[in-house]
């Protein structure tokens, strides 16, 4: 019995190796990376929505055409505004919480800077959350980043360290105190497409066994059957 269970806790510590999801790689910066990317603006963007609504819109400043949403679950929601985009909030209503994503889910970036400008500076702590995948186009497991609003600028940048693409992040704020978005700069990048015939295409949760793993597990099986008939014919 004791064979048994040693040769189980070896056969899972193999399966846990083979099977664990990829890290996720991007890394959360404070401060205004000004080489970062193109400027998200409203004006002169083709089918942007302005507000007020949930979702609104600016494109890339180099393309007039490539649309980036910005959306939030508040229901004032938000209007765009402003040459380089500002999203304020719609109404009376602040905001805890908005999602950066381009509007084509082709689309995700390796990088993004973006200013948040709080009620008369107040403070509270915000989580940021990344959604990405990896070069392979396996969807990673979401990525938790946490930080805070202060006084004066709170720009934040987020950036890959190993050619990972976000397709969105979403930050939430403890307070309802959220004015706008603004100075958004964007890395675009084309989102890659995970091919099932050749890769494992299971997403940020554990992956499919290796045919080499199921060949270790069955050899440890098949050893302990042989092991226990020899015991038995000896007795």
């Amino acid at each position: 019995m004791r064979s048994f269970r040693v040769i189980l806790s070896l056969a899972a510590a193999v399966m846990a190796v083979c099977t664990a999801p990829a890290n996720a790689t991007f890394v959360l910066g404070t401060g205004n990376v000004g080489n970062l990317g193109d400027n998200v603006i409203v004006n002169n963007c083709v089918g942007n929505t302005l507000g007020p609504a949930t979702t609104v819109s600016g494109c890339l400043n180099t393309s007039h055409t490539t649309l980036v949403d910005v959306s939030t679950t508040n229901a004032a929601g938000l209007t765009a505004n402003g040459g380089q985009a500002r999203f304020d909030h719609a109404g009376v209503t602040l905001l805890d919480n908005f999602t950066i994503n381009f509007a084509d889910p082709s689309l995700g970036f390796s990088g993004i800077v973006f200013n948040i400008n709080s009620l008369n500076g107040s403070p509270s702590t915000v989580a940021f959350t990344v959604n990405a995948v990896d070069s392979d186009g396996n969807a990673e497991a979401a990525q938790l980043f946490n930080g805070a609003l202060g006084n004066g600028n709170n720009f934040f940048n987020l950036t890959s360290a190993d050619g990972e693409v976000a397709t969105s992040v979403t930050v939430l704020s403890s307070l309802i105190n959220i004015e706008d978005i603004r100075q958004i700069r964007i890395a675009e990048e084309d989102v890659p497409e995970c091919n099932p015939t050749t890769q494992n295409c299971g997403g940020g949760g554990p992956g499919i066994p290796e045919p080499a793993t199921l060949f270790l597990l069955g050899s440890a099986m098949l050893g302990y059957g042989a092991l226990r008939r020899r015991r038995h014919q000896r007795s």
